[in-house]
């Protein structure tokens, strides 16, 4: 999802749309209420986090 580049020698972050759409329709933001919603939303963080290929 994100990405660097390079602009006037200064580093910006900078990500996809539509990637980061696609995610938040996935997994909508949401308070966590329950021991099973906090253990299913750190899963998805651990595997966002230490994916090969972060999006």
């Amino acid at each position: 999802m994100q990405n660097m580049t390079r602009g006037n020698g200064k580093m910006t972050l900078t990500f996809d749309n539509t990637i980061y759409a696609n995610l938040i329709a996935e997994v909508a933001p949401k308070i966590i209420e329950t021991e099973e919603e906090y253990d299913r939303a750190l899963l998805l963080a651990e595997q966002l986090t230490f994916a090969k290929n972060r999006i």
